[in-house]
């Protein structure tokens, strides 16, 4: 019941922020840290029962921005993550998946000739593992769409809807 009422929740939000747009940052921060609120007060560790394994990491951004923004989302839905950091590397990803392969990799891609990268990070894991990759690198995503298991978000709450699509 509690966690119908919740799903319920996120959903409202995501309507709202499709029909009126993603908030500002720090008004975005505020909403997600809301969210996370309304989980805990709800007694849900999660948003699905079984949280998928999720890694993440930037290829090519030095500041981690959005990536900042997933986590928050990833706090506020109560799916854990392990942050490998900023600028890495696709081997360097691989590596971190090589001995516990997660279910989800997601990155952020910032300047355009890093799609490349993304497509070999795509090449170089396990095809069973989903990549959910964002950012403003990533402006022609039908270059990128027929690769399998590769998903090109839009914003946040793209991420979110696949988040909920893929464990509920």
């Amino acid at each position: 019941m509690n966690r119908a009422y919740f799903l319920e929740a996120v959903r409202e939000k995501l309507e709202i922020w499709e029909k009126s747009g993603i908030p500002p940052r720090w008004s975005l921060l505020e909403e997600l840290k809301k969210l996370q609120s309304l989980r805990i007060s709800l007694g849900l560790s999660s948003i699905c029962e079984n949280p998928p394994r999720l890694i993440t990491a930037t290829l090519d951004d030095g500041w981690g921005l959005g990536i900042e923004v997933i986590h928050m989302a990833c706090n506020a839905l109560g799916i854990p993550y392990n942050f490998l950091g900023l600028m890495k590397t696709p081997e360097e990803i691989v590596d971190a998946c090589a001995s516990d392969p997660p279910d989800i990799v997601g990155v952020t891609v910032i300047q355009e000739d890093s799609a490349e990268e993304l497509l070999r990070l795509r090449r170089l894991l396990q095809p069973n593992i989903l990549i959910l990759a964002g950012g403003p690198g990533l402006k022609d995503p039908a270059e990128i769409s027929h690769e399998n298991n590769l998903i090109i978000v839009k914003n946040v709450s793209h991420f979110i809807r696949m988040i909920i699509d893929v464990t509920i």
